[in-house]
């Protein structure tokens, strides 16, 4: 008998007891990202791109499409003063960005970004050391837990191709950039 209303007990208090929501997910992404800076005539010029494409995710999270922040600055040096930019995140297909882990990756697009003609066509060829940092983040309070942890590895690559913008080729000078890869993992506990 005792067992029996130990049980009616439990029952009726079920209601009351709320599960924690658990929330796990994880992404993958490629990433390369190439600057050039360079001093043309009067203009002291930076341009660059930086690509994410999202490799695999977990179920609870849509797919995001391929994506790349493009700009352009160009100071006039000879009319202090007399500067313009842009600077636009546009969506890649398939055939117009392609990465192999830290190996290569390979950029093809031609877009009029807020009225400037942009053509972009450059190959990263990764060389040297792979670096790798791991981080972990672990927070918790009254309502909420959260386990983060994230691998991203890097690696120099050598880049070669066209920058042009309007016509005129900005792939010269000084670059930078790379190739890397994030793998990432959270899971999430609202109390």
């Amino acid at each position: 008998m005792k067992n029996i209303i130990t049980l009616y007990a439990l029952f009726a208090l079920l209601p009351t007891i709320t599960l924690a929501d658990t929330t796990n997910t994880s992404y993958s992404e490629e990433q390369a990202q190439a600057y050039f800076s360079s001093q043309q005539g009067c203009d002291d010029v930076v341009v660059g791109v930086s690509i994410v494409e999202t490799e695999k995710t977990s179920s609870n999270i849509p797919p995001t499409p391929t994506q790349a922040f493009v700009f352009g600055v160009f100071n006039n040096i000879c009319d202090i003063g007399s500067s313009y930019s842009f600077a636009e995140v546009i969506t890649l297909d398939d055939s117009e960005f392609e990465q192999k882990k830290l190996q290569d990756a390979t950029l093809n697009f031609t877009k009029n970004l807020s009225g400037f003609d942009v053509n972009v066509s450059l190959e990263w060829e990764g060389f040297g050391k792979t670096e790798k940092n791991k981080n972990k983040i672990h927070i918790k309070d009254d309502a909420i837990i959260v386990h983060d942890s994230d691998v991203i590895a890097s690696r120099a690559a050598e880049i070669n191709g066209t920058f042009s913008v309007n016509g005129i080729d900005y792939a010269v000078g000084t670059e930078t950039g790379g190739l890397s890869t994030i793998r990432a993992h959270t899971v999430q506990i609202e109390k």
